[in-house]
């Protein structure tokens, strides 16, 4: 099982690369119970949650910029 610090880490490094209006939304309380981060091109980003409850960030589209910049 993963430690909280080797969490703590793994959370750092991926938030580290995701596009900047997607941070601006996550913080590291509204993670506790996350299953997935989606980032599809041309969709709305979007947070699902092991409850099942899944939460938009955003109003703005990913794009291919976003990764490829």
């Amino acid at each position: 099982m993963m430690s909280n610090m080797e969490f703590q880490n793994d959370l750092d490094k991926l938030l580290a690369v995701m596009p900047p209006k997607v941070i601006s939304f996550i913080t590291h309380e509204s993670l506790n119970d996350v299953i997935e981060i989606v980032l599809d091109i041309g969709r709305l980003p979007e947070v699902r949650h092991s409850g099942g409850k899944i939460e938009t960030l955003g109003s703005g589209y990913i794009t291919h910029t976003e990764f490829y910049s």
